[in-house]
């Protein structure tokens, strides 16, 4: 029994389809909720069904469904039965178009080459609307199959009929209409495929960054290993150049690794002995030999990359009127068809014209961009934040990010780097021995202005020897020992101060500094329209000058976490309301707003608390992941309008006898295509 499974499911062609295949997954025992998405083929089950009964019940609906292979989307390359379409269709038309008073001969001919396009290449359409038939349900390959079945039908009938009057029988052949209409479709349904191939690239490359082995260090020497055959405790080595295989803690060696597909830091971060390294990563220049402790499935770049493909296959809410049109959209058609055709042929008009006009109905009509345009947006979207770093949780998410009208922004880890930094120093001694006598007292402490100190040492190449000695003291700083004597440091006015043997050597002040991008980040969201309010429990200097130095006008400091949800609370009053905080502290406010963001540093915990995941925690993602939402959004409202459009105006065309089916074809083609490059166009988001 399974919490929630992911399917792929093959077969679907519009929106009706997705519609049917969430009915059949809904009704079966134990679902607690599907969704289907029609751009990647996927549906998302949420309960404790059995598999088997999941997949039988989108087999018995007439579509065929598996589980999905853990590797990147393939693209999608075929063409071979579309050129043999072409090849084929291309001389019917000019056969039929330029040569009007043909022999019976060259008629038998176009209509057995018609019959191999139609049934023989065309044979998807015709088991897509077989199976659909048999579920009793309609969709976008029953349209096609009847339109393009109907006029080979039609003029094969008619072949018998007038075939000594080669004069009647040219003005009752329709061969070419059933070709075109199938080589059209396949056309549009191939270009289609590859463009919307192209939307996956995100997760792709995120496949792309696991290497498929590594090298296992074993007592006969080292071994090279698959990556599913690493087990935690394994220990790993990783030579310069290589990628890290998964997250480990380094067990020997130093070197510099680049993060930049987490952090988006161009500069290496130094590792040595006790850091953490995580999959994905690039060693830089050094061995290191470090210890496996989260493998498959429970890496922080398999977290993101099921992330990435959950958002992807999700719902935005503007997606529920499509669901609601398409859900009875095919069965209007078969009967508008049906009563065009009538109506046409009992105002006096000749059964050619009604039947024509019919079939040119029901091609024009097929759902197909409508059920594209919104998940094909969603999609795109959602890889164009990831490759940036922004990690979208789903596409309501997404969808709420684009009304925000106020954020909240966190100080610590949000405006500000999120680590105390050493940012003055006073002494009369030397500044790199003042560092090394108090660097050397403060080695033990866990305290972070000791660390920040030690850091700062470091960086220098200062030599800090452990303490003979050490004592903390809750509240007052420090007591150690060491060659130089007793070392004693505490807090001050000036930030901390150093005493040796009694007598004072130096103060440090120490702060937590204002990250490089957060006055630019303040700026792009006035831009935006979005107010900033900086909400932080620290004192009220230190959140003024921070509120003051960033152009923040609405400040409020000494808050609570539970103070802070009552604030956003009373800000909702103006409108939809997003909170930037850490994910964990900030967890009342971050649930009580309208949108959470979460400034990650690559934690799980951050990804799953919060709506958006800025895994580069820069606070420049803030309003660039507001702008994409409005990107998206907007892309799929102008997805709609064309999709909607375009049924609106080409319908009563065809109803009017303004529109033949071949031309009813390529137009229902080019409305997919259309909208799925549409939506690449987010791709280029910056």
């Amino acid at each position: 029994m399974i919490r929630g499974q992911v399917l792929r499911v093959e077969g679907m062609t519009c929106s009706a389809c997705v519609n049917y295949v969430e009915s059949a997954l809904k009704q079966v025992a134990g679902v607690e909720g599907a969704s289907v998405n029609l751009a990647n083929n996927t549906a998302r089950v949420e309960g404790t069904a059995d598999v088997a009964d999941l997949i039988a019940a989108v087999e018995g609906a007439g579509y065929r469904a598996s589980l999905p292979t853990l590797a990147p989307t393939p693209r999608d390359d075929s063409a071979t039965e579309l050129l043999a379409s072409v090849a084929l269709t291309v001389p019917i038309v000019v056969i039929s178009m330029g040569w009007m008073h043909r022999s019976l001969g060259v008629n038998l001919l176009i209509g057995v080459l018609t019959a191999f396009v139609v049934f023989g290449l065309g044979r998807s359409f015709f088991r897509n609307a077989s199976q659909a038939l048999a579920n009793r349900v309609a969709n976008m390959d029953l349209l096609i199959a009847i339109g393009s079945a109907s006029a080979w039908v039609y003029s094969a009938v008619a072949l018998v009929l007038f075939r000594e009057n080669p004069h009647a029988l040219s003005e009752h052949l329709y061969f070419e209409t059933g070709a075109v209409i199938v080589t059209l479709v396949m056309t549009g349904r191939h270009l289609e495929r590859n463009a919307k191939g192209a939307m996956s690239d995100a997760v792709n490359k995120l496949f792309a960054l696991q290497p498929p082995r590594a090298t296992k260090v074993a007592t006969e020497g080292d071994v090279e290993l698959a990556i599913n055959e690493i087990q935690i405790g394994d220990l790993l080595r990783v030579r310069p150049g290589g990628q890290i295989a998964v997250d480990g803690v380094v067990a020997e060696g130093s070197s510099y690794v680049d993060e930049a597909m987490l952090t988006g830091e161009p500069v290496p971060r130094q590792k040595t002995i006790g850091s953490y390294v995580t999959a994905g990563t690039v060693n830089q220049n050094g061995t290191l030999l470090y210890r496996a402790n989260r493998i498959g499935q429970d890496t922080m770049l398999a977290s993101i990359i099921e992330l990435v493909d959950k958002a992807q296959g999700s719902k935005a809410p503007i997606q529920r009127l499509t669901d609601k049109i398409s859900s009875i959209f095919v069965p209007v058609v078969i009967g508008l068809a049906t009563v065009t055709g009538i109506a046409v042929w009992l105002t006096g008009s000749t059964l050619e014209i009604s039947f024509m006009r019919a079939i040119a109905v029901l091609v024009i009509s097929c759902p197909c961009a409508l059920g594209l345009a919104t998940p094909t947006a969603i999609i795109v979207g959602i890889g164009a934040g990831a490759k940036q770093g922004i990690l979208i949780k789903d596409a309501e998410s997404l969808e709420r990010a684009a009304h925000v009208k106020v954020v909240v922004l966190d100080k610590t880890g949000t405006l500000t780097v999120g680590r105390p930094q050493v940012v003055e120093m006073e002494t009369d001694l030397d500044h790199g021995e003042f560092l090394r006598i108090i660097s050397s007292a403060e080695l033990p402490s866990e305290h972070p202005f000791g660390k920040a100190i030690v850091e700062l040492a470091r960086s220098q190449n200062i030599a800090i020897v452990p303490p003979e000695t050490y004592q903390a003291i809750p509240g007052q700083g420090l007591k150690a020992t060491s060659a130089d004597g007793l070392v004693e440091i505490g807090p001050d006015d000036f930030g901390v101060i150093c005493r040796l043997n009694g007598n004072t050597i130096g103060r440090i002040k120490i702060a937590d500094t204002v990250h490089p991008d957060a006055q630019q980040a303040v700026s792009r969201l006035t831009e935006l329209g979005v107010k900033p309010v900086l909400a932080s429990g620290d004192q009220s200097e230190t959140v003024e000058a921070v509120a003051k130095e960033l152009g923040i006008r609405e400040v409020h400091s000494r808050i609570l976490p539970a103070g802070k949800a009552e604030l956003v609370t009373k800000l909702q009053l103006v409108g939809p309301v997003g909170m930037v905080g850490d994910g964990i502290n900030d967890a009342p406010a971050l649930a009580k707003a309208d949108l959470s963001i979460a400034m990650g540093s690559g934690t799980a915990i951050a990804m799953e608390s919060a709506q958006i995941t800025l895994l580069r925690s820069n606070p420049l993602g803030i309003p660039t992941a507001i702008r994409l939402s409005r990107a998206t959004v907007s892309t799929i409202k102008w997805n709609l309008v064309w999709a909607f459009g375009y049924n609106v105006v080409m319908i009563p065309l065809a109803v009017l006898g303004f529109l033949n089916p071949m031309f009813a074809a390529g137009a229902m083609a080019l409305s997919s295509v259309t909208v799925v490059l549409n939506s690449l166009r987010l791709k280029s988001f910056k």
